[in-house]
């Protein structure tokens, strides 16, 4: 067992498991967004790149408000006179919301900004380079190409729970066979 990061080691079986799962909720979550990014490209585009722009401008409409705030209580509590800025209630009422929500804005900036490399430049290339008779099975490559590429730095960034090589072999055996098994069902479904 780690003891630095309080993960125990998995048995073969738990790790094939675990290969399959990982590989079958990242398929289904890139083909899903690089499909739906191929067929609305336009306003998936337009759409994450809104929420990316209010998103990131109301976070640092937020923290700008925080810098200033915090200032004009040094200046208030340090002049000699009493200087005091005056907001309405509504204001304050709507800036204390923001405040709150300001982690989640964040969140929604920086997932937003993740999907855009994700589903948003599979879909760009996949239009630019094939036809829509072949479209999908360049889907199909995309998706497992790109799910390995997860799943291995998934592997890398949790080696310390895979110190056997059966577990190692078996985790990958996984991957393949959540990858492809997920892939065939998706392909005889939607044709």
């Amino acid at each position: 067992m780690d003891k630095s990061r309080g993960f125990p080691e998995l048995t073969p079986f738990m790790s094939l498991i675990t290969g399959i799962l990982v590989s079958t909720g990242f398929t289904l979550f890139l083909f899903f967004g690089v499909a739906l990014s191929c067929t609305y490209l336009l306003q998936v585009t337009l759409t994450l790149t809104v929420v990316i722009i209010i998103s990131s401008f109301i976070f640092w409409i937020n923290l700008k408000h925080d810098n200033m705030s915090e200032l004009m209580n040094i200046i208030s509590s340090t002049v000699s006179f009493d200087f005091r800025f005056s907001r309405t209630g509504t204001v304050i009422s709507l800036l204390n919301i923001l405040k709150r929500a300001n982690p989640f804005i964040g969140v929604l900036a920086t997932f937003s900004g993740m999907l855009v490399p994700v589903w948003l430049l599979p879909a760009i290339i996949l239009n630019i380079f094939s036809s829509p008779e072949t479209s999908d099975n360049y889907l199909s490559i995309t998706v497992f190409l790109m799910s390995m590429i997860i799943c291995t730095a998934y592997y890398v960034s949790n080696t310390s729970q895979y110190s056997r090589g059966l577990c190692k072999i078996l985790f990958f055996a996984g991957v393949l066979g959540g990858i492809s098994g997920v892939l065939k069902i998706l392909a005889t479904f939607f044709s």
